[in-house]
This record gives structure tokens, C-alpha cells and sequence, in this order.
């Protein structure tokens, strides 16, 4: 078998508290992440592999909301709003 082995784990937490510090590298902001234990069973092995090592987190808010700060971009091309063959407007109520 040639694939590579997926060791990821995937856990849901909350963000505890950040602290901005400083090292010889220069500064870090350190982030203390808490998951409920369920979570980790039958996972400790692989959180442990993850220790002091070089991971990737994504952290999407449960929450979303529409972007609607942003200034529209011009640079996109307008929509194609043709009406397709056959389709009935509904706003006259007839053939297009």
C-alpha cells in the first residue's frame, strides 16, 4: 500500500486565554485550548505525537456572518443574466 497514513485528530474546544510573549526567536502569542475529554479517547497516543511539534489548527467561529464591510470588487465580470431558452419570467408571467 503506497498512501500515506492520516494521524490527524479533530477536536472541538474553546479558546482559554492568549498571552504575547517573548523568546531568543522573538515574540509569540501563546494560546491555551480546551477540549472536553470525550474528546480524546482512543486519541491520547496521537495528541501525544503532536506535542512540541509542528501542527496546523483551524479555528472557524460557530458563528458566521455575511462579509458586508467590504467594497464591492469591480474587478469582477458582470453576471450573465440572459435568460436561458424557454424559461418563463415570472415576473410578466409569460415566455421570456
Amino acid at each position: 500500500m503506497t498512501e500515506m497514513k492520516d494521524n490527524s485528530i479533530d477536536v472541538y474546544g474553546y479558546i482559554v486565554n492568549t498571552a504575547e510573549k517573548q523568546s531568543k526567536d522573538g515574540q509569540f502569542v501563546e494560546i491555551k485550548f480546551q477540549v472536553d475529554a470525550k474528546l480524546l479517547d482512543g486519541k491520547r497516543d496521537a495528541l501525544a505525537a503532536c506535542l512540541a511539534d509542528m501542527v496546523f489548527l483551524k479555528l472557524t467561529p460557530r458563528q458566521t456572518e455575511l462579509n458586508t464591510d467590504d467594497e464591492p470588487d469591480d474587478q469582477q465580470p458582470p453576471r450573465d443574466v440572459t435568460p436561458a431558452s424557454g424559461q418563463i419570467d415570472f415576473i410578466d408571467g409569460g415566455e421570456a
